[in-house]
């Protein structure tokens, strides 16, 4: 009789009562902040944000005690063995304090920082807790994006929309799911959908169709948010997913995406319109207009930069100094000052970190990009965590990398929960 595989959980992997109820309250957090909303004024990113730092705060001193407790075996072992992840948060940290002392605005950094400190003990802490846990954990990540992409289609068909918009809002910036916007949308689904596509190709039998129905409910909402930035993301992190695979499944994997992109230009489907739309302006040479006037929050971002190339105009502080910067393109860009438009951010997070923390801040966000990106690398697989961790690092490296050139994710509390979660789950899984 064939003995079914497992993914037996070491002796030292064993956790305590105490570890396992943090463990799920950060699940329950996890889903939590991708579905909560307020009446008030900000009706989505607040909420989030709040209950994102809440969570991590509570998250270390609930870590914090329980290794105070039992220091010789648990969360302070695990995370030994991840001392370049830990490195690079400590150093992400200091560096984000260091620039809130030079900051030009340091009440507004003042923000930030809490914001950083809150994102490595996110990370830091998922990664020490999660490292004993089964395969199927990832099922929590991937059930709040199956939430919104649902209701984003419902939104998209104008058959149930849980927020009401003015008459005058176009019909795609109604596509919001819980989230707020379309790019916010399209920015949590991305690595939700990336995971439910290798849990796919590890898993065999029913869990492989369940898996693969996921992505494809979590791929409908990517297409009817019609986030370019997002698809692109996605479609490069699954073609580096299939040069991983071995070649059957690779070409599996291949002919499904070519069916699902066939599919979407033979429908004609709004988000084939809108990617044939953005390369007849590219071929016209309208990039300002291909990219949706984000050119003039680029440009403002990368003239904070050279003013400011170690420390940056300080953490935080893009929104502050976006109209000065503005006004002092116009001279060679006059089209900025009919655009209208005010930026809270650039719409790219590698410019805005340059302009907020300087060349140090973002050469830690490529080092953190690039460690993650190492753990798709190693010994074969022992087990289907293993295996999992080892397809999803690089891909995730490098679709977070795209996704943050036209977007800022990393400055959103649901999108960067969703990310740190499932990068975490990498990090913790990938070496035994």
């Amino acid at each position: 009789m064939k003995r079914r595989r497992t993914d037996p959980v070491r002796r030292d992997e064993r956790t305590s009562v105490p570890e396992s109820v943090i463990w799920f309250a950060l699940q329950a957090a996890l889903i939590v902040i991708a579905l909560v909303s307020s009446r008030g004024r900000d009706v989505y990113r607040l909420p989030k944000l709040l209950v994102f730092e809440a969570t991590a705060i509570l998250l270390f001193a609930g870590c914090a005690i329980v290794s105070l407790l039992a220091p010789r075996h648990g969360i302070l072992q695990r995370l030994v063995k991840h001392r370049w992840e830990v490195g690079i948060a400590l150093g992400a940290l200091t560096w984000t304090a260091i620039t809130t002392l030079t900051s030009t605005q340091r009440t507004l950094s003042l923000e930030t920082l809490l914001w950083v400190a809150c994102c490595c003990a996110f990370l830091l802490m998922t990664v020490a807790l999660s490292a004993p846990r089964p395969l199927g954990v990832v099922a929590v990540a991937l059930v709040p994006a199956m939430i919104n992409a649902v209701v984003a289609i419902l939104q998209r068909l104008e058959i149930w929309n849980p927020f009401r918009f003015p008459e005058n809002i176009p019909a795609r910036l109604r596509i919001t799911g819980y989230l707020g916007n379309p790019n916010d949308l399209g920015s949590y689904l991305l690595l939700p959908c990336l995971a439910a596509i290798i849990l796919m190709v590890v898993h065999g039998g029913a869990a492989r169709v369940m898996y693969g129905a996921a992505a494809l409910l979590i791929m409908a909402g990517f297409a009817v948010a019609e986030t370019l930035t997002a698809l692109a993301a996605l479609g490069v992190a699954v073609f580096v997913l299939i040069l991983l695979l071995a070649r059957r499944r690779a070409l599996v994997i291949a002919a499904a995406a070519v069916a699902v992109i066939a599919l979407v230009f033979a429908l004609q489907l709004p988000v084939a319109k809108r990617i044939q739309s953005v390369v007849s302006e590219l071929a016209a040479g309208r990039t300002n207009e291909a990219l949706s006037g984000r050119v003039q929050g680029f440009a403002s971002a990368w003239a904070m930069f050279r003013e400011h190339p170690l420390t940056g105009v300080g953490p935080g502080c893009f929104t502050y100094w976006f109209l000065a910067y503005n006004m002092g393109l116009s001279g060679d860009h006059p089209e900025f000052m009919n655009a209208g438009q005010k930026f809270g951010d650039a719409h790219n997070d590698h410019l805005q970190l340059l302009a907020t923390t300087g060349l140090p801040g973002y050469a830690l966000l490529i080092a953190a990009l690039w460690r993650l990106g190492t753990h798709s690398f190693g010994p074969a697989a022992a087990d289907r965590r293993q295996r999992f961790a080892r397809l999803l690092a690089l891909p995730a490296a490098i679709g977070i990398a795209i996704l943050t050139l036209g977007s800022f994710p990393l400055e959103l509390a649901a999108p960067t929960t969703s990310i740190l979660y499932v990068a975490a789950l990498a990090v913790a899984w990938s070496r035994e």
